[in-house]
């Protein structure tokens, strides 16, 4: 596939907008998603990707896939004894995921190994939520979309007719954040989305995304991409870098 660290393979890939994403169907492999919005449909499910989404492939199942903008991913083939029996999505990007398609882009001193590693924690926390499938109460998708409008605990609950306790409970199980640090990890992604246009300035950005001021942005954003504001617009804006 390309470059190898450890007992896995590396291949950045890409594909325009209508097309698919190429790779081999018989090799167990996880893409990252690290630009863009991709579907896929596979193992007679579909599933909705992004920048930080990761979907685990087994090998030989039928597989339909389509970007949906241009999409700029990492394949990684994935050595039969770590794979897992069947697809497996994090369609959020986690700080796993994150750290992972970093290292891989900036390739310092010693990637390979945290790769590696990386990857195999990549693959113990899908088969965790493999594992979780068949538990996952149906309201739990109206608790995203409610935290992904940045509605608040209680509301939540109210308007799926559940004691806040509960879904707090439930969701921490399921998603592995609170409701709260969901919420605020939706506003960081609309925040990076601003960062790569480059239309307003890091200030206006913190402002609109809920916090109090440029600081607090700036270690909430580090926390979760590894990078400051101004660094990652550096690195992936379409835009005016006097704006940083």
């Amino acid at each position: 596939m390309g470059v190898s660290f450890g007992e896995f393979e590396l291949a950045p890939v890409a594909g325009a907008a209508g097309r698919s994403l190429p790779g081999d169907p018989q090799r167990p492999t996880l893409l990252f998603v690290v630009e863009g919005r991709l579907a896929v449909r596979a193992g007679g499910r579909s599933h909705a990707l992004r920048r930080g989404s990761v979907l685990f492939l087994p090998p030989a199942i039928p597989r339909v896939q389509r970007c949906r903008s241009q999409v700029e991913a990492l394949l990684v083939g994935v050595p039969p004894r770590h794979a897992l029996p069947s697809p497996a999505l994090e369609a959020i990007g986690r700080a796993w995921s994150l750290t992972f398609i970093r290292e891989v882009l900036e390739a310092k001193a010693g990637w390979q190994r945290i790769a590696e590693g990386l990857a195999i924690e990549s693959l113990g926390h899908l088969a965790r939520r493999l594992q979780l499938a068949g538990t996952r109460p149906p309201w739990l998708h109206e608790v995203i979309r409610l935290a992904r409008e940045g509605r608040t605990l209680d509301e939540i609950a109210t308007l799926v007719g559940r004691h806040a306790s509960h879904v707090s409970r439930e969701f921490r199980r399921h998603e592995e954040v609170s409701v709260g640090e969901f919420a605020r990890r939706c506003r960081l992604e609309r925040a990076a989305g601003a960062l790569r246009q480059g239309r307003e300035s890091i200030s206006e950005i913190a402002l609109e995304s809920g916090f109090c001021d440029q600081s607090h942005f700036t270690n909430a954003f580090r926390r979760v991409f590894g990078v400051t504001p101004a660094r990652y617009r550096r690195d992936h804006g379409e835009g005016c870098a006097a704006h940083a």
